[in-house]
C-alpha cells in the first residue's frame, strides 16, 4: 500500500522542502524529518545526514555502514587514557585493557539509521555476538544476548576527527547518559555529565577501504638507538609504544622498527652511521612506503639525519632526541636532515644526571670529546626545537622523586633530563605518537 501524505511543518526543525519523489511511500513516513512542501528563501531539500534531536545541530555520520568492526580507546584524563573498551571473557564484565592484541577490544558496530547504533562484542569468548547494554535499574554497563533489549541502542556523536561520545537510548531513567569509565578502577559506567573527560572515546574503524588499508600497511616507522642503546631502554620502549598505538590503525608491527645507529660496533664513537644498512631495513619492508617516520636518540639522531637524505620517500616526520653528531659533536652540511616535519628535543642539564637527591655521580655538559656530549640543539632545517628540562610522564606532568632518610621524606624534587635518560621521557614518546597517529589518521580517513 502507498501512503499519500501531507507532511506537517515543524518550525523548530530545519525548514526545507520534501522532494517530489518523497510524496509516495510504501511505508509510513518519519515525520521528524517532515518539512513544508513550499519553497521560500529558507527552503532546501531535507538533509541526507542525521539531525541531532537534542541540540538540532547537523552531524555527518562517518560510520553509517552496517557491520563495521571498530575499537574504542578512552580519552579521559586518567591512568587509563588510550586503553581499549574490552570485556572479561569469563564473566562478561565490561572493562578496559591496555593490550591492543586482546580479541575482546573488537566490536561490530551496526547502524540502525541516523546516529543510532548497536555494538556487539567480537572477542573469542562465550559472549561473542553479545550486545553492549545497560542495567536499567542500576545503570551498570553490561552485555546482553538479547537483540530486542532497548538498552543496546546507543547514539554516536562525533566531536571531530575520530573522537566520539556514546549516549544510551534505552527506555530507562538513564536515557541519554554517556558511556564513561571509573578513572580509579578502569571499569565502564554511565554518567549524566557531558563535561566528564571519560566520555570521550577514540573510534578506530578497522574496515577501511583497500586504498586506505594499503596506506597503513605500507607505513614505515624506524626508531634508531644511540651508543649503548642496543638493549632494553628508551628507544625500545618507544618502539613498543608505537606498536601498541599504531597497529590498530592497520600498521604492521614489523614495520615499526628498532635499529642500531651502527651495525658493526654501536659502541665505537669514531664510526659513522650505517646508512645503507638502515636503508635496507626500510626497503626490505617496502620499496615505496606510503608514510615514513624516522626517530633517533644521540648517535641515533645523527643516523636519522643521514638516513633521511637517501630514502626514496622524503620522510613525513623526523624526531631527533638530543642528537650527537659524531666524535666531537660537529654538525656539517652533510648532516642537514630532509623531511616534511622535523622536531628536535634537546637538554643542557647533564650527560649523566647522577643521584637526583644528592647530585652524586653527575656528569655535566662539557666540551664534546670522544663522543661524550650533550645533544646538539641548533639543527639546521628543524621546524621545532624544544628544550626539555624535566623528565615527564605520558600526560606531560613532571616526574619527581622522594628524598630523605629513615623513611622520612624531606623533599620531592622534580627529575631533570640528562643525555642518557631523555630517550625514556614518556612525554616525548607521547608527542611522537600523537604526530604519527594524526598523520596516518588524516591519510586513512580522509
Amino acid at each position: 500500500m502507498n501512503y499519500f501524505m501531507y507532511y506537517p511543518f515543524y518550525p523548530v526543525i530545519y525548514p526545507c522542502r520534501i522532494s517530489p519523489q518523497m510524496y509516495i511511500r510504501n511505508y509510513f513516513p518519519n515525520v521528524y524529518y517532515a518539512h513544508p512542501p513550499y519553497d521560500d528563501y529558507r527552503s532546501h531539500y531535507a538533509p541526507t545526514y542525521p539531525v541531532n534531536k537534542t541540540d538540532h545541530s547537523l552531524q555527518k555520520d562517518d560510520y553509517s555502514r552496517s557491520n563495521v568492526t571498530v575499537r574504542f580507546q578512552n580519552l579521559g584524563n586518567s591512568k587509563f587514557k588510550d586503553w581499549y573498551l574490552d570485556i572479561d571473557g569469563n564473566t562478561g564484565k565490561v572493562l578496559l585493557t591496555e593490550s591492543y592484541a586482546a580479541s575482546g577490544i573488537n566490536w561490530r558496530m551496526t547502524s540502525l539509521g541516523g546516529t543510532t547504533i548497536t555494538l556487539q562484542n567480537l572477542g573469542n569468548s562465550k559472549f561473542k555476538g553479545w550486545y553492549l547494554d545497560i542495567d536499567g535499574n542500576t545503570g551498570a554497563v553490561i552485555l546482553t544476548e538479547s537483540p530486542t533489549a532497548s538498552g543496546i541502542r546507543w547514539r554516536l556523536i562525533s566531536l571531530g576527527g575520530t573522537t566520539i561520545t556514546l549516549q544510551n537510548l534505552g527506555n530507562s531513567r538513564f536515557k541519554d547518559w554517556y558511556l564513561d569509565i571509573n578513572g580509579n578502577t578502569g571499569t565502564a559506567l554511565l554518567t549524566e555529565s557531558n563535561s566528564a573527560s571519560g566520555i570521550k572515546w577514540r573510534l578506530t574503524n578497522l574496515n577501511v577501504s583497500a586504498g586506505t588499508t594499503n596506506i597503513a600497511e605500507q607505513a614505515i616507522i624506524i626508531c634508531i638507538s644511540g651508543r649503548g642503546g642496543a638493549g632494553p631502554g628508551g628507544i625500545s620502549d618507544l618502539r613498543n609504544t608505537l606498536q601498541r598505538e599504531l597497529v590498530p590503525l592497520g600498521v604492521k608491527p614489523d614495520n615499526i622498527i628498532r635499529a642500531n645507529w651502527n651495525y658493526k660496533n654501536q659502541e665505537d664513537p669514531s664510526l659513522f652511521p650505517s646508512t645503507q644498512e638502515l636503508l635496507g631495513e626500510i626497503s626490505s619492508r617496502s620499496r615505496t612506503p606510503s608514510y615514513l617516520a624516522i626517530i633517533g636518540h644521540s648517535y641515533g639522531g645523527w643516523a636519522a639525519c643521514k638516513l633521511s637524505r637517501v630514502t626514496s620517500r622524503v620522510p613525513d616526520f623526523i624526531g631527533l632526541i638530543d642528537p650527537v653528531f659524531g666524535y666531537n659533536n660537529t654538525f656539517t652540511s652533510g648532516d642537514i636532515p630532509r623531511g616534511n616535519f622535523i622536531k628536535n628535543w634537546y637538554q643542557n642539564n647533564s650527560i649523566v644526571g647522577g643521584d637526583p637527591c644528592t647530585g652524586a655521580g653527575k656528569i655535566p655538559c662539557s666540551r664534546p670529546s670522544g663522543g661524550i656530549s650533550c645533544g646538539y640543539k641548533d639543527v639546521t632545517g628543524a621546524h621545532e626545537i624544544v628544550n626539555e628540562h624535566f623528565l615527564k610522564n605520558w600526560d606531560g606532568s613532571r616526574k619527581s622523586v622522594s628524598c630523605g632518610a629513615s623513611g622520612i621524606v624531606v623533599s620531592r624534587p622534580h627529575l631533570l633530563t640528562s643525555h642518557v635518560n631523555i630517550d625514556d621521557d614518556k612525554w616525548i614518546h607521547r608527542q611522537i605518537r600523537d604526530r604519527i597517529y594524526a598523520d596516518l589518521s588524516k591519510r586513512i580517513y580522509s
